[in-house]
């Protein structure tokens, strides 16, 4: 069973297992993108590598897959030596331990599913649909280890109003999981000191 208890302690640590959004940019800073326009720039999470470090920032905030793609690699050689080591007393038929593997497996789908689509239905319509990082199971069906949601960052210029509307919908977003990730809450923070320097600037 060492292999399942490995893979278990993976889907409880990977990056962005639960739909955190690895940042682009530095922590709560609002900076201006190529096409001039402001840009609201995500708060990096603590495991944020140099590489996304160095990310251009984009009007549509999407992650680096670097943190996704290293855990589905990961992910994906667990459950291939659990397949390897199976011992089928007839193809196709899985063994216990390919069948506690799944149902894993499944869980963490319908887990990293509906923390993306809570981001994406209370962001709209600043959100694209999620995108899944998905692993190939010992039942060949594929599932969902983590996920990110596409976010329109872009914040008006010169209107402080329209601004802080935009930025209310986003920190809806950032907490309609019923699962928040510590991500997930930080950017909910930044979100609101944002919108109290926007306040402030009316005054």
């Amino acid at each position: 069973m060492k292999p399942i208890l490995i893979l278990a302690a993976l889907l409880l640590a990977s990056p962005g297992g639960a739909g955190e959004l690895p940042s682009s940019g530095p922590i709560g800073t609002l900076k201006r993108g190529p096409d001039g326009k402001l840009i609201m720039v995500a708060p990096a999470p603590e495991t944020e590598t140099k590489a996304s470090e160095s990310t251009p920032n984009r009007p549509y905030f999407t992650p680096t897959k670097d943190d996704h793609q290293t855990t589905l690699r990961k992910m994906q050689a667990q459950v291939d030596a659990v397949v390897r080591a199976a011992h089928r007393t007839a193809p196709g038929k899985l063994t216990d331990q390919e069948k506690a593997l799944v149902e894993q497996l499944a869980a963490s789908d319908r887990r990293v599913r509906a923390h993306e689509n809570a981001h994406y239905t209370a962001g709209r319509p600043y959100t694209k649909p999620p995108i899944y990082f998905e692993v190939t199971g010992p039942d060949k069906k594929k599932y969902a280890i983590s996920g990110q949601t596409p976010t329109d960052m872009g914040i008006p210029d010169n209107d402080p109003e329209a601004a802080i509307a935009k930025l209310t919908v986003l920190k809806r977003s950032a907490l309609a999981p019923i699962d928040p990730s510590n991500s997930d809450r930080q950017w909910s923070m930044e979100i609101d000191a944002t919108i109290a320097r926007l306040r402030g600037q009316r005054k």
